[in-house]
């Protein structure tokens, strides 16, 4: 080999060897001055770093663990989700992703998988009381807060300084209705941090519940004196409007913390339910669109957005998203029993009567389930199958009176006048003022034969303004 190649070559393997040298010194140093930009709030400038890290090195555990802190502190939960899930495909041992993960889920409303990552972060540290924390809020999400209780408790015996502990252990008392120890919790946080934004937020929502307005109304603006761009403030004040029936007040201040933070799903879905307490059902559709744009697994807003287009009519649309919810939670008894419910809609009876089964196998103590399949199996004309469910919906709630109304009529189809004039009779007991049962029964006894005691119901349906009885009246008793 000649001189002239042989130079050629080894100036080829050390530009290689500088080369590869250069790129590992890049990525660690957009990760460096990445970490350094975040640590100054320059979030979206951070993220390019992190970004431009990862895509030098498609491994990089810590740039896509510090790309997904980043997104959590613009409120991308879903984006910090998908970089946190990576960080734990990559190395499982990576204590610090469970924690952060949960966080995440926490904030998409995946509060079962919160729990999970919460659980796991507490194996690898059975002292990380945040993680106790995060547990305890999930579980008040999803209603259990003796649950939640236990576990924020659990997460002040291991460490007493977090005043954070204390204000989700006073949001769990004022879910509980117990609003002193809720003003005890909030006040024991403002006294360890007096400019933490959040405690004055949350005291002001129990005061509001309390009805000490005034009170309430200095908590909300000192809470906005110490952070004005912090959107959780303005969250809390829609909720205490929502509380006081004020909607459209809610709205706006719903609107001001989607503001703040545009990316999070969970105040869309919240302004939407705000707009459909007002019957505004399309525009709250327009606000669960947004939310499930910006998180597709979120159920809450898919049932959300379901119960408003079943209130628009639009029932195929509110199968198709009841059907989503069951898609993100196989076991959600609401969802199937709702679904039932526009399928019955849609007289896809067998359709309702399906889903009304899956609701019974999942809670056999339901008897809506057991009332709206009966209703199903009746427009099917399976009248005796019918009759069952009515019975069995009946004996779970005896004063179920659209049940028993619909049985006695069932039983009236089916030349059981006795029957139906017991069942009427039981809605008369119930209710005093029911014209109709009245009406009804006198019909039952006419069809059985004893006229003048149906006239006699006749007459008291007439003089209860039952207009149907006047020609009964003339027709069968000649008044």
């Amino acid at each position: 080999m000649s001189t002239g190649k042989k130079n050629t070559l080894l100036l080829m393997v050390v530009f290689t060897i500088m080369s590869l040298f250069a790129q590992a010194q890049t990525e660690k140093e957009f990760y460096n001055t990445a970490t350094a930009k975040y640590e100054l709030g320059q979030f979206e400038a951070a993220i390019r770093d992190y970004t431009k890290a990862i895509e030098l090195k498609k491994g990089y555990t810590y740039a896509f663990y510090g790309r997904g802190l980043t997104y959590m502190s613009l409120g991308e939960y879903a984006k910090a989700s998908a970089d946190f899930e990576k960080v734990a495909e990559l190395n499982p041992r990576f204590i610090n992703v469970y924690y952060s993960r949960g966080r995440s889920k926490l904030s998409l409303g995946d509060y079962k998988g919160a729990i999970a990552d919460f659980r796991n972060a507490i194996m690898s540290n059975g002292m990380n009381s945040y993680a106790y924390v995060g547990i305890a809020n999930s579980l008040a999400a999803l209603g259990d807060y003796k649950a939640a209780l236990e576990q924020v408790n659990q997460s002040l015996e291991t460490y007493q300084g977090d005043a954070h502990a204390f204000i989700v252990r006073g949001l769990i008392y004022d879910a509980m209705e117990d609003y002193e120890a809720a003003l005890v919790d909030y006040n024991k946080a403002i006294e360890m941090n007096p400019r933490d934004a959040r405690a004055y937020a949350q005291r002001a929502v129990t005061k509001v519940k309390m009805k000490n307005q005034e009170a309430a109304n200095f908590d909300f603006n000192k809470a906005i004196d110490l952070n004005p761009a912090y959107a959780p403030i303005y969250i809390n004040r829609a909720i205490s409007k929502k509380w006081l029936k004020n909607y459209r007040g809610a709205i706006a201040d719903y609107g001001k913390a989607i503001e703040l933070e545009p990316q999070n799903a969970i105040f869309y879905n919240e302004r939407g339910l705000a707009k459909a307490e007002t019957k505004a059902y399309a525009a709250a559709i327009e606000d669960y669109n947004t939310a499930i744009e910006l998180n597709s697994t979120f159920k809450d807003a898919y049932k959300n957005r379901a119960w408003s287009c079943y209130q628009l009519n639009a029932y195929e649309d509110a199968v198709a998203n009841y059907s989503q919810v069951i898609h993100l939670d196989r076991e959600n008894v609401n969802a199937y029993f709702y679904r039932g419910l526009a399928k019955l809609q849609q007289e896809d009876y067998q359709g309702t009567i399906d889903d009304m089964a899956k609701v019974i196998r999942l809670n056999p103590t339901y008897s809506e389930a057991y009332y709206t399949r009966a209703l199903a199996k009746t427009k099917n004309r399976t009248l005796e199958e019918s009759i069952v469910d009515y019975d069995k919906a009946i004996e779970l709630n005896p004063q179920l009176a659209e049940a028993i109304r619909a049985r006695a009529a069932v039983k009236f189809d089916l030349y059981d006048f006795k029957g139906a004039i017991q069942d009427y009779n039981q809605l008369i007991k119930q209710e005093p003022g029911d014209a109709a049962a009245y009406y009804n029964r006198a019909t039952a006894k006419a069809k059985g034969g004893n006229t003048k005691a149906a006239c006699k119901d006749f007459s008291k349906a007439k003089d209860m303004g039952y207009e149907p009885a006047i020609a009964a009246l003339k027709e069968l008793c000649g008044e």
